[in-house]
């Protein structure tokens, strides 16, 4: 077992910042992945009480909240959560961690959790989300969520600095502007790597690492599919299917880089 950073990697910091949650705002689509997990859940979608956890900007409510009977969003990161209430007023949004739910045992029918949230958290809280998911969930109520796939990742597990180089256009003018942007955020990215390279620790099946994103800016989980089908277990769950990012079956070793979980709880 991975034990969590002692506290320096925060990553609600992160997704708080003004020009990350506009960068998330722009993001409108569903993956072909969750479009399988709409489908394979639509029984508890339809006319039924949804919970989409990890809400950001409110990608998912168009996609679910017009379905559901009764529809509650929720996020950790306020300004995620006031940027889904702007563009989705009226629908019932909360800033709420995941980690302890406001929410009463069995009141909801599916529970999403997308972009693979429950994996920013630390290793430590993993086990409490899948808890408090499961409490809120009724008897028969499904649980699905993406997460970075371990298996995805060559060895050494753990990631190593290496800069973007900025592609140049035919214009002088545009190709300083990203060079100058390249650099600013190679800077950046090393001063991140610096930070956090220390912390990242490899499990047997479960590791807390960097992958780069955001100039190195946060840790991620990352998961073999055999670890999380364990936790899903012990949890209380029954694993009913694990997709890939099309949207397909997953190979019991796939090196997909993400995996979806369709659990239903016991």
């Amino acid at each position: 077992m991975v034990n969590a950073p002692n506290g320096k990697a925060r990553p609600e910091q992160l997704w708080n910042q003004r020009d990350v949650v506009a960068t998330y705002t722009s993001r409108r689509y569903v993956t072909p992945a969750e479009v399988r997990v709409i489908a394979e859940c639509w029984s508890n979608i339809k006319d039924a009480r949804v919970l989409d956890v990890g809400i950001g900007t409110g990608r998912t409510i168009p996609y679910l909240a017009p379905f559901a009977r009764r529809y509650v969003g929720v996020d950790f990161v306020p300004n995620m959560v006031a940027a889904a209430q702007r563009l989705h007023p009226g629908r019932d949004l909360r800033q709420a961690d995941a980690r302890e739910l406001p929410f009463g045992d069995g009141e909801f029918d599916f529970v999403l959790f997308s972009f693979n949230g429950i994996d920013y958290a630390g290793p430590d809280a993993r086990p409490r989300m899948h808890a408090e998911i499961r409490r809120v969930l009724a008897p028969g109520g499904l649980f699905a969520y993406s997460t970075h796939n371990l298996d995805s990742r060559d060895t050494p597990k753990t990631t190593r600095f290496v800069p973007e180089i900025p592609k140049l256009s035919a214009s002088p003018i545009r190709s300083a502007v990203r060079v100058a942007r390249g650099v600013a955020s190679a800077v950046r990215g090393y001063r991140n790597y610096r930070r956090f390279e220390p912390l990242q620790q490899v499990g047997d099946g479960i590791s807390f690492i960097m992958d780069g994103a955001h100039d190195y800016g946060h840790m991620s989980c990352y998961v073999t599919q055999e670890y999380e089908r364990r936790a899903l277990a012990t949890a209380g769950y029954d694993v009913r299917a694990v997709l890939d990012p099309d949207g397909n079956l997953a190979a019991a070793r796939s090196r997909a880089r993400d995996l979806y979980f369709i659990a239903a709880r016991r």
